[in-house]
């Protein structure tokens, strides 16, 4: 990125830097996900402190400078307020958030990635079972960056599950037969129900009112992120905790 550009981006993360700053990872429309800074963010009544928080919706100016970018103008649009005031829905949007941030590659534009996390978090903040518009989300994510998984056929032999439980792998990227699960280590057990209820799911133009094995189904997309993601997932933790 080079010069100042204008760019409509998500907030997907922040973390402070320096004294009073914010390092922020925001998912635009036009440049992908970037790393920005937000100088002065944390100070009291910072112009850029509201804009700079995690699923902040808004218009940036954004200036290259010799190591990082930094944020110069911002105006926040119409954003995702009723996931501030519903804990539910709100770790469900930041867990969502979590994970586009942790698979999207730096400065690799994807208009079609951009789309489907606005949706999935409107989604997330109005749909009357919110668990479910979690996971419908997450497999939107995975169909948008090439890594759902095969639910009902093995991903090494391609023979069609029929017992229960099943096996499942993120490494091997999804069911995987009794004769070739002893190949993966992380290899574990999941319902024949929550690997049906997924693979319909993944097929729903919006999520359902309802879905059976909802906990188990989270449990299992959790597993998989993880191996997407190499790294730690703590929002995504908390919706785990927030199931048991």
């Amino acid at each position: 990125m080079s010069g100042e550009v204008s760019l409509t981006g998500l907030v997907l993360r922040r973390w402070d830097q320096g004294e009073s700053d914010r390092r922020l990872s925001v998912l635009t429309r036009e440049k992908g996900r970037i790393l920005v800074t937000a100088k002065g963010a944390r100070k009291s009544g910072s112009r850029l402190a509201s804009c700079s928080e995690p699923l902040a919706l808004a218009s940036f100016q954004i200036a290259s400078g010799k190591v990082n970018n930094f944020i110069t103008q911002a105006q926040t649009h119409a954003g995702f307020g009723k996931l501030r005031s519903d804990y539910d829905r709100l770790i469900l949007g930041l867990s969502f958030a979590e994970l586009v941030s942790a698979v999207a590659p730096l400065e690799h534009p994807n208009p079609d990635l951009f789309d489907t996390a606005i949706i999935a978090l409107k989604t997330i903040e109005t749909a009357s079972n919110p668990l479910a518009a979690s996971l419908w989300s997450q497999l939107m994510l995975m169909k948008v960056e090439g890594t759902l998984p095969n639910w009902l056929s093995c991903s090494s032999s391609g023979k069609k599950m029929n017992e229960d439980p099943a096996w499942l792998s993120p490494t091997a990227g999804g069911y995987l037969s009794p004769g070739v699960a002893d190949d993966y280590v992380d290899r574990f057990l999941g319902s024949s129900e929550a690997l049906i209820a997924l693979s319909k799911l993944a097929e729903l133009e919006e999520p359902p009112a309802n879905l059976k094995r909802a906990d188990e189904c989270m449990k299992i997309l959790a597993r998989f992120w993880e191996h997407h993601a190499g790294r730690d997932l703590p929002a995504t933790k908390a919706v785990l905790q927030s199931l048991t």
